[in-house]
């Protein structure tokens, strides 16, 4: 009650000239502030635009980078069956191999006694030399894989290894990259030291 008392004072103070003059003025003002009101709400629709448009922008990100990580583990999954099928593979290939290859060494062994027989001047074997040249051949060495390895020594895979490392069984001859294979002379011979010592 006596807020509008107060306002009723000032307003009498004026006269109705007075109010004409300010009603253009305050005409300006609301202008004023409904311009920038305008600007505000027009900004304000901008922010949640952006907004709305980063917020878009992240979940296809987001999207795009789950989808390359299932693909990275789906590559990575398929590079590891590919490796384990190759070394099948190549195992296959290792023991279907390992008879020409013993085979191959064997005639290697055969020539170089030939051959140094050559280079010593004994082109015309007598009967006793031939005996001699066929000895390697009979006496050639074979190069076993792990598991025919296993046959003449009966054990564990993992005590056999264990034994390579510490000196009591013959360490392997690499035929290859990923292929090794023992001498079965020197397996022989381990048996027998062994037999020795047990005896």
């Amino acid at each position: 009650m006596e807020n509008k008392q107060n306002v009723t004072k000032v307003i009498a103070k004026f006269n109705s000239n007075e109010m004409a003059a300010l009603i253009p003025q305050l005409q300006q003002k609301i202008d004023v502030y409904a311009e920038n009101l305008i600007t505000a709400n027009t900004q304000l629709q901008q922010a949640e635009d952006r907004a709305e448009y980063h917020y878009l922008r992240y979940k296809e990100e987001r999207r795009l980078r789950e989808a390359a990580e299932k693909q990275i583990e789906r590559l990575s999954e398929l590079f590891g069956r590919s490796v384990s099928i190759l070394e099948e593979f190549l195992a296959r290939e290792d023991e279907q191999n390992r008879e020409k290859l013993n085979h191959v060494l064997q005639e290697m062994a055969i020539h170089s006694a030939n051959s140094a027989k050559v280079q010593n001047g004994r082109t015309h074997a007598t009967p006793q030399e031939n005996e001699e040249t066929e000895q390697p051949e009979q006496d050639a060495d074979r190069l076993l894989r792990i598991r025919d390895v296993l046959k003449i020594i009966p054990v564990s895979k993992s005590a056999f290894f264990a034994g390579v490392k510490n000196g009591i069984y013959p360490k392997p001859h690499k035929l290859g990259r990923r292929a090794v294979a023992w001498s079965e002379k020197e397996l022989l011979a381990a048996v027998d030291h062994l037999n020795v010592k047990e005896g």
